[in-house]
């Protein structure tokens, strides 16, 4: 994996995934298509990133960070954070 495959949606999905501790497609903002969501949670969990934690009562994936996954988006919010953005 390269910084460049990164995403701005795959960013802000693990920033988002940081701050809230677990996400599915219905609870998520970052990605604003199903089929955009399902490739960034694929290349995600491909990465190391992300992985599964079951499935909430509406039968939605449910997403949680590993702790490589903790690590880097650490790393990206600190550097939002210092650029402002």
């Amino acid at each position: 994996m390269e910084i460049s495959d990164l995403h701005k949606k795959d960013i802000n999905f693990l920033i988002e995934l940081y701050k809230k501790g677990k996400l599915t497609r219905k609870t998520q903002t970052s990605y604003s298509t199903n089929i955009s969501y399902y490739f960034g949670t694929w290349a995600l969990r491909d990465w190391g990133l992300i992985q599964s934690n079951g499935v909430d009562p509406r039968r939605q994936k449910v997403y949680i960070l590993t702790p490589k996954g903790v690590k880097v988006a650490k790393l990206l919010l600190a550097l939002k954070e210092a650029l402002n953005v």
